[in-house]
């Protein structure tokens, strides 16, 4: 690990917001493709987190929302909004997706670098999705502005727990391939970062916590946040008072909890209440013992690189237009990956666009220059797949459907270092 001389800065202010992002009527869920129809019920509600922090002018946000993935054309909508009502500037903004399997599919534009939606042109709950993508915008923008009102002076501190309830899912198939299963002896990041804020008074106003495990506990017909958004309610829930508990989806692309698509919520062999109580009672305990400091600075940067670019052949044989792909030799462009940093105090807040592999979080954070990282997927847009170096030429369903060549581990690490060493 590099090392770098940290000064404290000028004084800092934090806040805090949350807002309800249930949808009013049932629309598909998202993750799962076997599961078709809109969702039966709601088992427990979905939000959008909001945590701001200033310091010597400058004002930064970390925006934590219950959903399975944010496009580029969502975020860059969302940014606009933000930057013009509030004066952020975009740079300084981190939206970060849960990655929940049990959460609304939002209204998207067929993207042709990903799949030939032809199939999909049948869509009877297109304007419903339409009218909550639309109402999951502004829910974001107003859950922020609230947390801009809610801003007082602060302290902030890090500490770090484990879990394992994730697992690598690229198993060995009898026929020697790779494919969605489990793989005890694959790399999975066990670490659990917490940021706790408090005001000045002492009252906590946020717990952030991050870990790299798809939500995908659950195979239910009801709305959910799966594991990770009931983690976060019971947090709430047990700590008290007013504080906001946003999860942050870490380096999740090959890592699966290491039981899941569970039918009932308290299933005792992993249904996603029982991993949630797990994850959560680790997060309280390692909130409980931070030290906080006071000062800043907020600095932020991103930056987008380009890597090259790869077809897509399909997800899971639910795409038929699998063979066409696969016979087409026409030229593939370039993919863009946007990776985006914030520092408040001595933590840095990083992350990249996209389902990155474990061992590409791991490898940032044992280079950073600084200790406390939190290091996330599907920040700021979506980049398909992002496989680590040691799993690019072995293939399976994240190759398949990613659309990134190759360089993608050296291009996410060398950019958030460039960017972090720049503070």
């Amino acid at each position: 690990m590099m090392s770098i001389n940290i000064e404290a800065g000028e004084p800092l202010k934090a806040g805090a917001a949350k807002i309800i992002t249930t949808p009013s009527e049932p629309i598909p869920l998202a993750g799962f493709y076997i599961r078709q129809g809109p969702f039966k019920g709601v088992h427990d509600d979905l939000y959008a987190r909001v945590a701001v922090f200033e310091s010597g002018g400058v004002e930064a946000a970390i925006i934590a929302v219950d959903i399975c993935v944010l496009t580029d054309n969502f975020y860059a909508d969302v940014i606009d909004r933000i930057t013009k009502k509030y004066s952020i500037p975009g740079d300084n903004i981190i939206l970060n997706a849960s990655h929940t399997h049990g959460g609304p599919a939002l209204f998207e534009p067929p993207d042709p670098r990903i799949v030939d939606a032809s199939w999909l042109k049948e869509n009877p709950y297109e304007e419903k999705q339409k009218k909550y993508t639309e109402e999951l915008k502004n829910n974001i923008v107003q859950a922020l502005g609230e947390a801009r009102k809610n801003s007082v002076p602060a302290r902030i501190g890090y500490g770090t727990g484990s879990s394992s309830i994730g697992i690598n899912r690229r198993a060995v198939t009898s026929g020697g391939d790779i494919w969605l299963g489990v793989n005890p002896d694959g790399p999975v990041d066990r670490e659990i970062p917490v940021v706790r804020i408090d005001s000045i008074s002492g009252e906590t106003i946020a717990i952030l916590y991050n870990y790299g495990c798809h939500g995908t506990s659950m195979m239910s017909e009801k709305l959910t946040g799966d594991w990770c958004g009931i983690a976060s309610q019971y947090i709430e829930k047990v700590w008290g008072g007013n504080v906001i508990v946003p999860f942050l989806s870490g380096a999740a692309g090959d890592v699966n909890p290491m039981y899941e698509e569970k039918k009932e919520f308290d299933d005792r062999t992993g249904g996603a209440e029982v991993l949630a109580k797990i994850v959560g009672k680790e997060v309280i305990r390692v909130a409980r013992d931070i030290k906080t400091q006071c000062e800043g600075p907020v600095q932020a940067a991103q930056r987008i690189t380009t890597v090259p670019g790869k077809r897509y052949l399909g997800l899971l044989g639910f795409d038929p237009s699998y063979d066409e792909l696969a016979k087409d030799t026409s030229p593939v462009p370039d993919t863009s990956l946007r990776m985006s940093a914030v520092r408040v105090g001595n933590i840095v807040f990083t992350g990249s666009s996209g389902e990155v592999f474990s061992e590409i979080g791991m490898d940032f954070k044992k280079q950073s220059p600084y200790q406390w990282v939190v290091f996330m997927g599907l920040c700021n847009g979506y980049s398909s797949y992002v496989l680590s170096d040691n799993e690019m030429g072995k293939g399976g369903y994240e190759y398949n459907a990613s659309v990134i060549k190759e360089g993608g581990q050296k291009a996410i690490v060398q950019t958030l270092l460039d960017l972090v060493n720049e503070f």
